[in-house]
């Protein structure tokens, strides 16, 4: 989770970068990286979002790669604020 949390933010300026260069390819490959780091987590929504950016670049289609962008931020803020709230909680039980 921490990690998650840590890298999370280079991850998304990743995918920020490639989907405003129109680069597939990276698209692919960066958001491949971030859903294998959500998979971990066991969340749908933001491993959705992310799995439908890998199929945007696989498929070299990136109509709508905007939005699909703006959804996966959207997961991920919603996400990061869960852990965020339960790392606290874990460590105020460790004291």
């Amino acid at each position: 989770m921490r990690l998650f949390l840590a890298e999370c933010p280079r991850y998304l300026s990743e995918i920020r970068r490639v989907v405003t260069n129109r680069d597939p390819t990276a698209l692919e490959f960066a958001a491949h990286t971030l859903k294998g780091s959500i998979a971990d987590l066991f969340t749908r929504q933001p491993f959705g979002a992310a799995s439908k950016l890998v199929a945007m670049g696989s498929e070299d289609n990136l109509a709508g790669a905007e939005e699909a962008h703006a959804a996966l931020e959207k997961e991920i803020t919603q996400l990061r604020l869960a852990l965020a709230t339960l790392a606290k909680e874990h460590a105020r039980s460790e004291t």
